[in-house]
């Protein structure tokens, strides 16, 4: 007996489906391909801790880290498909930009205050703003961990226009091409924590 397989649009709210759905219609493209483009994207919005129950008399519950390729033939339409997506990140990363400046200008103002107190007026010095980043697009392995280990409770999508740049970027920026990121990302496909130190600091990250 062959099992039945609920229709995508069943899977989800009709809130996603009906704005794919369009998206869909208007590239003349199935409505899983924006869905497999938005997934991630969402996934990427979720608190690190969070787990997806996938069988509970196993324990099996992976982290949301979703991994997606839109492949297709040359002028497919595939970059106007990801950037409809990444768009709203787009607008919430500026608007993050905004907030850290704000906070970057008025803690560079109470630090110069700080700085005049007196030894007995000393009080606990004020604490540097981390910017939110949303999305990251051209980052190396470290710069992803960086990127985490300064926003430890959320995630970050990565975020590549072409698959080939990803491959031909591996070990680019090590001696003689000699690394070990293509292993560093096998490990991360898994959800593994990958440690990262460096001489000038120690960046310990789940990549996600």
């Amino acid at each position: 007996m062959t099992e039945k397989v609920a229709p995508v649009q069943l899977l989800l709210s009709s809130h996603l489906t009906i704005p794919l759905t369009s998206l869909a219609k208007r590239f003349n493209v199935p409505l899983e391909t924006f869905i497999g483009v938005f997934l991630p994207v969402a996934a990427s919005l979720l608190g690190v801790n969070t787990c997806i129950e996938i069988d509970a008399a196993t324990n099996f519950r992976p982290a949301p880290i979703l991994w997606m390729g839109l492949v297709g033939e040359t002028g497919a339409t595939k970059s106007p498909i990801l950037n409809s997506i990444l768009n709203p990140l787009e607008e919430l990363q500026a608007d993050a930009e905004d907030t850290y400046q704000c906070n970057l200008a008025q803690y560079k103002k109470e630090l110069a205050e700080w700085h005049k107190l007196s030894k007995d007026e000393k009080r606990d010095m004020p604490t540097e703003p981390v910017p939110r980043e949303y999305y990251l697009q051209d980052a190396t392995l470290e710069a992803i961990a960086d990127c985490l280990s300064k926003q430890p409770n959320r995630g970050v999508i990565v975020a590549i226009d072409e698959l080939a740049g990803l491959f031909a970027g591996f070990n680019q920026y090590r001696p003689q091409g000699r690394g070990n990121d293509r292993q560093k990302w096998l490990s991360a496909y898994d959800g593994k924590p990958i440690k990262i130190n460096r001489k000038t600091s120690s960046l310990p990250s789940q990549l996600c």
